[in-house]
């Protein structure tokens, strides 16, 4: 599993509803915070005190290894923090795309890219939709 979920304060509830329904249809979850564990928590690096380059690092490789081993990504995108998926998210598919394995990716959001970006209504003489930073925006 892939996605910004682990940063809810719900994740442990979620995350066993998730192992439950894979349990049901035959598949073991892969989750990078276990269901028993929230980041909302004592000592957590990066969250609830300063992070340090190397627990990133670890985190990275923790995340990578699991990629590898895993038989398959089913990542959430719906947007976070912004218009965007998570940035980790999409590495993750990417790197699982990258090493052949299938990824099913899902979203929340069912807005069209022009109707999440096109903020402000702004548009080029020629009608091209721009977004609050100045880039075009793809009607799709």
């Amino acid at each position: 599993m892939a996605g910004p979920d682990i940063f809810k304060i719900e994740w442990p509830d979620m995350a066993r509803k998730i192992v439950s329904a894979c349990e049901t249809w035959g598949f073991e979850a892969l989750l990078p915070i276990p269901a028993n564990q929230s980041l909302d928590r004592h000592g957590v690096s990066g969250i609830t005190e300063p992070g340090k380059a190397n627990d990133a690092d670890a985190i990275f490789e923790a995340c990578l290894d699991m990629i590898r081993s895993c038989d398959a990504v089913v990542a959430n995108i719906t947007p976070f923090r912004g218009d965007e998926p998570d940035a980790g998210t999409v590495f993750e598919m990417a790197t699982a795309y990258a090493l052949g394995k299938p990824v099913v990716a899902y979203t929340l959001d069912t807005r069209l890219i022009h109707e999440r970006h096109a903020h402000n209504g702004s548009k080029t003489a020629y009608g091209a939709l721009v977004c609050r930073s100045g880039y075009l925006v793809e009607r799709l």
